[in-house]
């Protein structure tokens, strides 16, 4: 990721804001890499479809109670998930703006996007630096 250590940890961020999804609800992972955040979010009592394009990362999940797994191109392919909604969507470390219409059409009334992402000055201390991704 951009030269960048990824942590097997769930972020502080998303750990604090995810008790706001609705109690039982189902969640998107997007983007998921290893799964840190499907398998917080499914020990939360959460059903968590986990999406990544890397399937030797999906493949750690193979098992995980609460924890579905879909491998797709968000970037090169189309919305794999037309006509689903969920109560929440959880985004961590990824940014590909030409989604957002995507997200906020696949979330349910009442659902939580949690997105956390680099801003803009991150590339005065390292990675990611291109404004793409900021």
């Amino acid at each position: 990721m951009n030269g960048q250590t990824i942590s097997s940890e769930p972020s502080p961020w998303i750990a604090r804001f995810a008790p706001l999804i609705p109690t039982g609800g189902d969640v998107l992972d997007l983007a998921c890499g290893g799964g840190r955040h499907a398998r917080l979010l499914a020990g939360l009592g959460y059903q968590v479809e986990a999406v990544d394009r890397d399937g030797d990362a999906l493949a750690g999940l193979a098992g995980v109670v609460g924890v579905n797994t879909h491998q797709a191109d968000l970037e090169g392919g189309s919305w794999p998930y037309y006509g689903r909604g969920f109560d929440g969507i959880v985004v961590s470390r990824y940014l590909y703006r030409p989604l957002m219409p995507n997200l906020f059409g696949s979330l349910v009334a009442g659902g939580i996007l949690i997105y956390e992402t680099f801003m803009v000055g991150q590339e005065l201390f390292g990675n990611p630096s291109n404004p793409a991704y900021l």
